[in-house]
């Protein structure tokens, strides 16, 4: 028998699993989190369940999935190594999501925003694009590098599909338009991850997106509390 054979065989086998539950795992985020926020909702009130509801979400869909399905390294890895160049269109892919999300934190601050709700806004914005990523493009990525339709396309719909879900708390003033642009940023973030192979553009970009959102429940809720 050649050397090494069967541990090659026995890694082979482990990845097509983790391929096959990662493909899963993109449908059930929604599908789990919306029976979660429904009884966070009643239970706590529709401010305080929507802020546990993600605490789920983060720790739970973006945190562990990725990290029992690549392990810690691989996932370090993917998260913080340089990547390849994303290229003139890649990087006005990326530019996409912060243009919009700077122009509405222009806007908030002609308003007179609170400055305590521009900061939350900001903590959760990052928070949140760093996690997400790992789940939605990290995870996809590594175990996808070579197929765009299954490491890009198919993460990017469940990625819209999954925000039905919070909507039952706290619903957007188009919900529509607010899933066709988190479809449309799905597919260019994940675009930009095939390309190079990582997330670390992608993670700036979508935290620079929703960095501005003052309208988030969860950052009104911590701005009321500081």
């Amino acid at each position: 028998m050649e050397p090494g054979f069967v541990p090659r065989r026995i890694r082979a086998h482990a990845d097509a699993r983790r391929r096959r539950l990662a493909l899963w795992a993109a449908p059930l985020v929604g599908a789990t989190m919306a029976p979660v926020i429904g009884v966070a909702g009643r239970r706590l009130g529709s401010d305080r369940g929507y802020v546990a509801a993600f605490a789920v979400y983060w720790a739970g869909w973006c945190v562990a999935v990725p990290l029992a399905l690549l392990g810690p390294r691989r996932l370090w890895s993917v998260a913080t190594r340089p990547g390849r160049d994303p290229g003139p269109l890649g990087l006005g892919a990326l530019a996409v999501g912060p243009v919009g999300g700077l122009a509405r934190g222009a806007a908030a601050a002609r308003r007179g925003a609170d400055p305590r709700l521009m900061a939350s806004a900001a903590a959760v914005g990052a928070l949140n694009g760093a996690l997400e990523e790992l789940l939605w493009r990290g995870l996809y990525v590594e175990l996808f590098a070579d197929d765009a339709r299954r490491g890009c396309v198919w993460p990017a719909v469940w990625f819209a599909a999954w925000h039905v879900a919070p909507f039952r708390l706290h619903a957007p003033e188009r919900p529509t338009a607010f899933l066709a642009g988190a479809a449309l940023l799905g597919l260019a973030w994940g675009a930009v991850a095939q390309r190079t192979g990582a997330i670390r553009w992608t993670i700036a970009a979508h935290a620079l997106t929703d960095a501005a959102d003052v309208a988030s429940p969860i950052a009104r809720h911590l701005a009321r509390r500081t």
